[in-house]
């Protein structure tokens, strides 16, 4: 796993990424060092909108908080988001 992917994966770190969006977070993908973007929202078009604009978020605070080292690659955007339920016991 990359370095950087602990730190980006850390609550704090992706609360301060995502401080405008808080049905966004980050999980990793496998272990190849790839970490994906999950949003969630009303609409699946706001969904949809979010995970589109959360990697520039993302880059962006991985850049301030770990340094030009760091790269993010976006390889893929959000084409479609669909409509789930999800249960709050």
């Amino acid at each position: 796993m990359p370095p950087f992917n602990n730190g980006v994966l850390a609550e704090s770190f992706q609360g301060r990424a995502f401080h405008s969006m808080p049905r966004v977070h980050v999980e990793q993908c496998g272990t190849a060092g790839l970490i994906e973007v999950v949003a969630y929202a009303a609409t699946a078009a706001e969904a949809q909108t979010n995970a589109n604009q959360a990697p520039e978020h993302l880059a962006r605070a991985a850049m301030e908080t770990f340094g030009p080292g760091v790269r993010v690659s976006i390889i893929r955007r959000a084409t479609s988001a669909r409509r789930t339920s999800t249960f709050h016991p």
